[in-house]
């Protein structure tokens, strides 16, 4: 599973002195990652969007009321929440990374500082119980054309399920203003990690969950002092 969505990875992104790939954004707009959403995840984020879309229809029939088929403000709200979604809060900038072959990231840097700080923000929320980054950073081939892939876990209960993914949300928006270009999903459980490659040991930066002991015994753990890059 790990080694198909790298793949698929390489297959969307724009090859460095190439043409952008620009089929990947109206895609991307459509299912906006979805599909590989952990189940807790994707039912608050259908959740959010159809709440989203209510109260823009309400506001519309309410600013211009001459609407004579409630399915067009519906429309307009729903392409509108959609829209606003995919910018704020999904991987915006990873996706855009990917498409326009002459953009970088931030830098070694700048993102070593970013992830501590995302994860000190973290550490201190009692609902997220890990943070570990996989992908190229895992496997030491982070370049300046790579984002990361952080992944997130959070504690069991309704309170944790709601803390943990209006923390996601704030982190994506908090991404977006950035410019930082960051891949980040919230797992039910530590399953959730099976999604990854087998050859990339997690680099955890938060680590409260004793199941993780039992199936990591081998990994990264702690401050990230920089990211090991290769040419790219």
């Amino acid at each position: 599973m790990g080694m198909d969505i790298d793949r698929l990875k390489k297959s969307r992104k724009a090859a460095p002195g190439g043409r952008p790939r620009l089929r990947n954004l109206p895609r991307n707009w459509l299912h906006q990652g979805v599909t590989y959403m952990d189940r807790g995840e994707a039912v608050f984020r259908v959740a959010l969007e159809t709440l989203e879309i209510l109260l823009l229809a309400g506001l519309l029939l309410v600013w211009r009321g001459k609407f004579v088929d409630v399915g067009v403000p519906l429309a307009i709200a729903a392409v509108a929440a959609h829209t606003f979604n995919w910018v704020t809060n999904g991987n915006f900038w990873a996706l855009i990374l990917f498409a326009f072959p002459m953009l970088r990231n931030r830098g070694d840097a700048v993102t070593c500082s970013y992830l501590n700080a995302m994860a000190e923000r973290l550490r201190r929320r009692r609902s997220i119980s890990a943070l570990a980054l996989f992908g190229s950073v895992a496997r030491g081939e982070w370049h300046e054309r790579s984002d990361v892939d952080v992944r997130l876990l959070r504690f069991g209960g309704f309170g944790c399920w709601l803390g943990a993914n209006l923390l996601l949300v704030g982190e994506r928006f908090r991404a977006f203003l950035s410019r930082q270009p960051i891949d980040v999903y919230l797992g039910d459980d530590a399953d959730f990690f099976e999604k990854m490659r087998k050859d990339e040991p997690p680099i955890f930066l938060i680590k409260r969950d004793p199941r993780l002991e039992r199936r990591y015994t081998e990994h990264r753990e702690g401050r990230l002092g920089a990211l090991r890059r290769t040419q790219g």
